[in-house]
């Protein structure tokens, strides 16, 4: 039986709890469990994934889970439900290794949206504050395209079709170096802004680039935990297990080394 309390609750806190059910975290877990219903093969439910996993001598099981700790879709979902849940100053804070301040976001805090379903491209990451809007494309391997870029770029472009903000596009990577094939191109962290700028001319003005590695972005997150050591209570308890579980992730991944 539902209290009459939480009716009323929710009768005068609709419209933020529609945002809730938008982007909340349970949302992302649907979404990402989606992604299993129209891709079987990753859980081992398909013809040519079960003989994949017997040439290997593997079990069903055993399979599932090298693939799932190796593939880029679970780390997305690992990622976007740490930056939901995560403090706004941790998630502001997330972004410095990009080379991006604060103070570009705006005064609003920055909060994590359910990536948008665009025929053309999906976010990997959707940060926006009043002011601002940030993708950010998560790598482990795969490389990159300019193309894909390009996408961004026209996602951004639909999205100001009901509100224009400051632009950026992030990438976050395992190696120091991401490679552009189909422009034959390379950048770093230090280069990225006017490799991209000079690759997409026109397209890309009005267009905030940054790169990072997981190592620089997990030593951030680090340095913020660092800086709330003095911190007490359930909170500060709560904010060290989100942490420390999500690096613990990414170390088994060995995309960190920190």
């Amino acid at each position: 039986m539902i209290n009459r309390m939480w009716l009323q609750f929710v009768d005068k806190q609709e419209g933020q709890l529609m945002v809730q059910l938008t982007d909340g975290w349970p949302e992302l877990t649907y979404r990402y469990l989606e992604h299993y219903y129209w891709e079987p093969q990753h859980l081992i439910r398909t013809k040519r994934s079960i003989a994949d996993a017997k040439v290997r001598g593997e079990s069903g099981v055993e399979a599932f889970y090298r693939r799932i700790r190796s593939q880029e879709v679970p780390l997305n979902y690992l990622l976007n439900v740490f930056l939901r849940i995560a403090p706004s100053s941790i998630r502001c804070s997330c972004l410095a290794p990009f080379g991006i301040e604060p103070v570009e976001l705006g005064r609003s805090p920055i909060i994590l949206k359910t990536p948008c379903e665009l025929d053309f491209i999906q976010a990997d990451v959707y940060l926006e504050s009043e002011t601002a809007r940030v993708f950010i494309e998560v790598k482990v391997n795969a490389r990159l395209t300019l193309s894909q870029i390009k996408k961004y770029i026209q996602l951004h472009a639909e999205l100001d079709k009901e509100h224009n903000r400051k632009h950026y596009i992030l990438f976050l990577s395992k190696r120091d170096t991401v490679t552009l094939s189909d422009a034959k191109l390379s950048f770093n962290h230090e280069t990225a802004r006017p490799v991209l700028a000079d690759a997409l001319g026109p397209d890309g003005e009005g267009v905030t680039f940054g790169s990072a590695t997981w190592t620089a972005f997990a030593q951030n997150i680090l340095h913020e935990l660092d800086n709330r050591r003095d911190e007490t209570g359930e909170a500060a308890e709560m904010l060290d297990v989100l942490i420390g579980d999500f690096l613990s992730d990414l170390s088994t991944r060995k995309l960190i080394s920190v």
